[in-house]
């Protein structure tokens, strides 16, 4: 269960973008696999079917090594969102700040800057972010 959980799930969507037959078929013989284990079937069962269950997770590892983005590549399609998501934030800002102003809220500024602020510090304190780690 835990090496569906902790491995295989983390690439199921990739892999069933590239081939769904794949990462059914991986699932059923893991499920089949775990049912095995469950049941104490002979030993040398259980061998065979984890030995199916490797040659598959293999074939699914060659496959998504085959399809993977270029580093660059990545590196762009991140950097483009990172700076559309920074634009989007800062006309948010922008349209609340013109709100306060135009309602004669002035007082209120202060809390609104106070707050972009504070997100910016928060967001870069340590363990605030999940880091990816290289394959």
């Amino acid at each position: 269960m835990s090496a569906y959980l902790d491995g295989f799930e983390l690439v199921e969507v990739s892999l069933d973008a590239v081939d769904r037959r794949l990462r059914m078929a991986v699932e059923a013989e893991m499920m089949r696999y775990r049912a095995m284990i469950k049941n104490q079937e002979p030993t040398a069962a259980v061998e065979v079917q984890g030995n199916r269950v490797q040659g598959l997770l293999a074939e699914a590892t060659t496959l998504l090594a085959a399809t993977r983005l270029p580093d660059r590549a990545v590196f762009f399609s991140a950097f483009v969102i990172l700076l559309r998501e920074g634009l989007e934030a800062v006309l948010v800002l922008a349209a609340i700040l013109a709100l306060l102003i135009k309602a004669g809220r002035r007082d209120a500024l202060l809390y609104v800057h106070a707050g972009w602020v504070a997100a910016l510090a928060l967001g870069d304190a340590p363990g605030s972010s999940p880091r990816m780690s290289s394959p």
